[in-house]
């Protein structure tokens, strides 16, 4: 599902996180080594937001294995597009085949019921209705973990929260992509429509290609009672792991 010009949307075909199209030649191939690189780089992507080299590297992997070989086995991840070299000088960072490599087979969800559940508590209140709490709940998932949170109670009826965060990730610094996420906000209601045919029970991450928003960003998604639309946007670069838990936290607390 993609916003067009002139306001039109479609609904894309590409595949939902979960599944995607993968290498099998390379997935069979890949060394216990070349998957550590791949999760470290990754990891370090997430945090920095700048290019990994193989020096940052060697600390983690260990003195056994030297920078011309970390070198090499990136050099390889390259050639097989998990990873990507934004210029010569420049260390690599995660493509979006790599960023799917990890979803399939290294995410570590964490347990942050605990956290979400007393952050929720200053939020919360009896003179509240359900539809003010959900917002309040909207506002910790964003504060937590940094990106746009979105909320609908009907097709006609969308809360947004976050989109602050959103732009102040370096990723927005690309004018374009700052461009044609605020046409999808400008015409949120209409897009959320469309999200309503294609999201399911499942709190699922789409991202790249398969993400409905950008092919550039990522996006957990997941429909809770009652038809209620739960949404959390942000970058590919964005903490899968902690950002799954937030999710499934928010649906959670929503349906009990």
């Amino acid at each position: 599902m993609k916003l067009l010009n002139n306001s039109t949307i479609e609904i894309a075909t590409s595949p939902r996180q979960g599944g995607g199209t993968r290498n099998d030649k390379m997935i069979n191939s890949m060394t216990e080594r070349q998957e550590k690189i791949l999760k470290e780089i990754i990891k370090s992507y997430i945090k920095l937001a700048q290019p990994i080299s193989s020096e940052c590297l060697m600390g983690k992997l260990g003195n056994k294995v030297s920078s011309a070989t970390v070198r090499n086995e990136m050099a390889e991840l390259e050639a097989e597009n998990y990873l990507f070299q934004p210029h010569a000088s420049a260390g690599r960072i995660p493509a979006e085949k790599g960023y799917q490599y990890y979803l399939d087979h290294f995410l570590e969800e964490k347990d942050l019921s605990q956290i979400f559940a007393r952050y929720s508590k200053r939020v919360i209140s009896d003179k509240k209705t359900k539809e003010e709490i959900c917002k309040n709940l909207a506002k910790v998932v964003a504060h937590l973990s940094g990106e746009a949170v979105i909320i609908s109670f009907s097709k006609d009826n969308v809360y947004y929260t976050g989109i602050f965060n959103l732009f102040s990730q370096p990723e927005f610094s690309q004018f374009n992509l700052i461009r044609d996420f605020s046409q999808i906000i400008d015409n949120l209601d209409e897009f959320v429509t469309l999200l309503y045919s294609c999201v399911g029970d499942e709190v699922e991450i789409s991202l790249g290609r398969a993400n409905p928003f950008s092919p550039q960003l990522a996006s957990i998604l997941t429909m809770a009672q009652n038809k209620t639309l739960l949404g959390l946007i942000g970058p590919m670069r964005m903490d899968f792991d902690k950002n799954l838990a937030l999710m499934k936290s928010f649906k959670n607390f929503i349906e009990d």
